[in-house]
């Protein structure tokens, strides 16, 4: 009788070890997504505040044709991420607004966006697609960050 007991205990022992593994490996995975953003987030945050400032000392970007201080805009931000993080953005992730030439002179701001479809750094997020929400996979985060800065004339 004892051993009998005593063979069923092992084997809640085995289960139980199981579950911890299986806990521990999740509750690691989600730690180490969660960094991986907030690494992220503070690097686009800070290339998006990069933008923003080269951008309001950008003469072009008040002249008939901003299109040149935009596209020098947004090469700053491309050379910043990729300095600093190894992250190549696109400039279609890249919006720059140039200062209103019908604002007031003194008063006008500039702005630059980024918005970066970070992917999920494990493949967990890949069998749980069907959870995202609002269209957006779950494998994948969207880092969106926005800088407005009064405009150096």
């Amino acid at each position: 009788m004892k051993k009998i007991l005593r063979k069923r205990h092992q084997g809640q022992a085995i289960f139980e070890l199981i579950l911890g593994i299986i806990m521990f490996v999740l509750m690691s995975g989600a730690i180490i997504s969660i960094s991986t953003y907030l690494f992220v987030q503070h690097a686009v945050v800070s290339a998006v505040r990069e933008g923003a400032r080269s951008a309001s000392f950008n003469s072009d970007l008040a002249s008939s044709n901003p299109q040149t201080g935009i596209d020098a805009v947004r090469i700053a931000v491309q050379n910043f991420m990729t300095q600093t993080t190894g992250i190549n953005l696109t400039t279609g992730m890249i919006t720059v607004i140039p200062p209103d030439p019908a604002g007031t002179f003194g008063q006008r701001s500039v702005s630059v966006t980024i918005r970066y479809p970070m992917p999920n750094p494990l493949p967990i997020g890949a069998f749980m697609s069907a959870l995202g929400a609002n269209g957006t996979p779950f494998n994948q985060f969207n880092v969106v960050a926005r800088a407005v800065m009064r405009y150096e004339e």
